[in-house]
């Protein structure tokens, strides 16, 4: 239920929503005002190709609407454009109201890398507005993207509270006690969220995902189906089902599945998701070459577009492919090609900051597949200086596992499950290392758990994940034997 609004008038421009104890929303324009809060609904209803329609209108009624313009950036495909807004957005903070200014720094601060600095505004903004919902619920979010889910949940909760109709919350409620592995408490907040929205796909979409989590791929289908008896082109349920077709080893059906999907896509980035769910199916099946040829066509069509960031993400993408397939040679071709679109392109400095993490990552890799023990140990450290200034536990914790590999190269086995240990364990691949270094450590029934962990992950398919699930069903597979 949208909240109620209260207009004030303020020097000419018009505060939205802006009653003691929620955030305003500053446009000069009425109608503007309007098409921002459909395009907001649209979004929380993870609608996003009908929310950009929307903003995209808001902002050209009004083109000092700035938090319109931070909206637009969060839902754009392209990482260069999603920047562009976003400055867009910043260039007008001096004119908006207090808890919409800390946002779009907070965002800002985020994709900067700054992710303290992004906490202390997404928290002050909750001391000016303590009962603003939406508020509460975007804190949330940033402790679910640092893997902090209790304390996601407490903020969720009070967003709840505050009112029990926001739905939004509910929907991430029920992801974060998922990925606590509280299986029980996810269903209930899921359920909330269908009982809130009964004609919307998205909650049904969201519990089907829990239900692929549980490994319950029969009732995730039918229950994905819901979300399209409702929606027949929600396209993220489709995407959700070819997952489970996956896991259940039906190859053709997944891929007729996502050819339906990039039949009726409205966007680009639903096409590319298509293309890249196709060239999954592949990998499942252990055909390479022909996951291969599926992922070069979205190099090709980003380099259509002039796309120098999923450039560089397809290419760092495919030597990580190629590196775990013993073809270093070849990857160091495509590793020298994302360097130089990195150090050449004139793609914001932001966004080479985050690309250079992944870069520096898989030169480490390259060089440990040589067997090149200096070279590894430079890179990772050159990795661990660099995102030293970025302040995210995520990304630091990622050289813990380069110090895991070269460890386990060194057949250091004890060395290196301290290493992994230390690891972002929320992560399969690195539950999977874990388990490589257990077993060579003697450890084999800690190392069985872990395989299991790996299997038992059932995300929705990426490229890395379905890779490493294959892996861990041959190894247990093994073992059993054994």
């Amino acid at each position: 239920m949208k909240t109620k609004l209260l207009l004030i008038f303020m020097t000419a421009l018009v505060f939205i929503g802006c009653t003691d104890d929620k955030i305003p929303i500053t446009t000069s324009n009425s109608e503007a005002r309007q098409n921002f809060l459909t395009g907001r609904d649209y979004l929380e209803k993870i609608q996003v190709e009908d929310a950009i329609e929307y903003f995209e209108k808001a902002v050209e009624l009004d083109p000092d609407f700035a938090t319109a313009y931070l909206y637009l950036s969060l839902i754009q495909e392209g990482a260069e454009e999603r920047y562009t807004l976003l400055e867009k957005a910043k260039s007008l903070v001096d004119h908006v109201s207090d808890g919409e200014r800390l946002y779009i720094l907070a965002i800002s601060a985020g994709i900067s890398g700054h992710s303290k600095k992004q906490e202390e505004y997404l928290k002050k903004r909750i001391e000016l507005y303590p009962n603003d919902e939406r508020a509460l619920n975007d804190l949330a979010g940033y402790y679910y993207q640092q893997h902090e889910y209790p304390k996601a949940i407490v903020y969720l909760k009070r967003a709840t509270d505050i009112n029990p109709q926001f739905s939004t919350p509910y929907n991430q409620l029920g992801y974060a006690y998922r990925y606590l592995g509280k299986y029980a408490e996810a269903e209930n907040a899921f359920k909330k969220y269908i009982k809130l929205m009964p004609e919307d796909p998205n909650p049904y979409d969201s519990y089907a995902e829990l239900l692929l989590k549980m490994g319950e791929f029969d009732v995730s289908v039918e229950t994905y189906e819901k979300a399209l008896e409702i929606d027949p082109d929600f396209t993220p349920s489709h995407y959700g089902i070819a997952s489970n077709l996956i896991y259940m080893r039906q190859y053709d059906k997944a891929r007729s599945r996502l050819k339906h999907m990039y039949k009726i896509a409205r966007t680009e980035e639903v096409r590319v998701k298509a293309i890249y769910g196709t060239a999954i199916t592949y990998i499942a099946e252990n055909d390479i070459e022909k996951s291969l040829n599926e992922l070069n066509t979205l190099f090709e069509r980003a380099t259509e577009k002039k796309d120098t960031t999923s450039m560089i993400q397809n290419r760092l993408l495919i030597t990580w492919i190629l590196l775990d397939n013993n073809r270093p040679d070849d990857a160091e071709q495509l590793l020298s090609i994302a360097g130089d679109l990195l150090e050449n392109s004139n793609i914001p400095d932001a966004i080479k900051n985050n690309l250079r993490r992944p870069y520096l990552s898989r030169l480490s890799l390259l060089a440990l597949k040589r067997n090149n023990l200096s070279l590894a140990k430079d890179y990772a450290e050159k990795y661990l200086n660099y995102v030293k200034k970025s302040e995210n536990r995520i990304y630091k914790s990622y050289y813990n596992t380069l110090s895991g590999l070269i460890a386990f190269t060194e057949k250091n086995y004890s060395e290196a499950v301290d290493e992994f240990e230390k690891s972002n364990l929320d992560d399969p691949y690195n539950n999977f290392q874990l388990g490589m270094a257990y077993l060579k450590n003697g450890e084999e029934s800690k190392a069985e758990a872990k395989f299991k962990n790996v299997i038992e992950y059932n995300e929705l398919v990426t490229v890395g994940y379905v890779i490493l699930r294959n892996k861990a069903e041959k190894i247990l597979a093994k073992l059993s034997v054994s």
